[in-house]
């Protein structure tokens, strides 16, 4: 996915100088030559998104998760603000940001998620539940007795800001002298049994000249893990550069790492979101009606690993 928006790129070649990067832990490691970087990721509520505020001096900001609104009308979740995040225990819900469904869905599309599908706790996003792609309602696995039923396997509580934030994870990046590299990261806190990919976000420039985002799965798809029961994952792949010294030749930077929880329990392939597509939902009173899938109501941005980038 490749988002342009009009502005000059100014190439940032530091390294992020904010702390979370241990610079490098040895330049002539076992002997190899190979330089390792540790990166202790941060947690986030969307793209460049903590609560409402940037996190890093980047040209883009896209909030992908919003506060639970109890009221019986509410259309969408409640925005996340610095003073909304003081409460650790309201009640992340789906949402959608219309800066990025303005700047990513094509053309004749509907530009927005239905708003049934917005303001749902994170623990009750429709699921694919027909070969026909058709998703709905499951009910929670202790809810039911075994037998062959589609269910769900998180929990049936509530994701709570406390649930979100309490996520960690550190990497680290091997970087060898053949200009390859490896990229090996592990996590803890995370939704139990929940389902998670790892994206590079990258600063590119566009056709016009301008700066644009692309999004693209690290190491190549797939870029699956599956926490376990107790919220620990991991993840590693092969890279085809360091993104810490690379630099292609159009000036592209890999910025940051974008971790995503997948509430709905599937996957995008090579697309973080699928805002384009438009399926069919049931409702749990048994009707039937039609909503895109972009991301903010199927997937949903919770760690960072910050790579050449600077925090503000």
């Amino acid at each position: 996915m490749i988002i342009g928006k009009s502005k000059l790129l100014t190439a940032i070649l530091c390294m992020a100088s904010f702390g979370v990067v241990t610079a490098v832990l040895g330049e002539d490691y076992n002997n190899r030559g190979r330089q390792v970087f540790k990166i202790d990721a941060l947690p986030t509520t969307g793209v460049n998104d903590l609560c409402g505020s940037p996190l890093f001096d980047f040209p883009f900001r896209f909030t992908f998760v919003g506060e639970y609104d109890p009221s019986p009308n509410a259309t969408d979740a409640l925005p996340l603000t610095q003073e909304s995040c003081a409460n650790n225990d309201l009640i992340l819900a789906t949402t959608t940001d219309p800066d990025f469904q303005a700047a990513s869905v094509p053309e004749g599309i509907p530009l927005d998620a239905s708003s049934l599908n917005k303001n749902l706790p994170l623990n009750r996003v429709p699921t694919i539940i027909n070969i026909n792609s058709t998703r709905g309602q499951v009910p929670f696995r202790r809810d039911v007795p075994l037998s062959p039923v589609i269910v769900n396997g998180v929990s049936k509580e509530n994701i709570t800001l406390d649930d979100w934030f309490a996520a960690k994870a550190t990497a680290i990046l091997i970087c060898r002298p053949n200009g390859t590299a490896r990229l090996k990261t592990r996590f803890k806190n995370l939704v139990p049994n929940g389902i998670y990919t790892m994206w590079e976000i990258w600063r590119t420039t566009t056709d016009s000249g301008g700066v644009g985002l692309a999004a693209v799965p690290v190491g190549g798809v797939p870029n699956v893990f599956v926490a376990n029961g107790r919220g620990f994952g991991r993840y590693a792949r092969e890279l085809s550069g360091c993104p810490m010294t690379n630099i292609t030749p159009e000036g592209a930077t890999m910025a940051f790492i974008d971790v995503v929880y997948h509430s709905d329990g599937g996957v995008t392939g090579g697309l973080p979101g699928l805002g384009g597509t438009v399926s069919t939902f049931i409702d749990e009173n048994g009707a039937e009606y039609e909503s895109t899938l972009p991301v903010g109501t199927i997937s949903h941005t919770q760690l960072v690993f910050p790579m050449i980038v600077d925090e503000l």
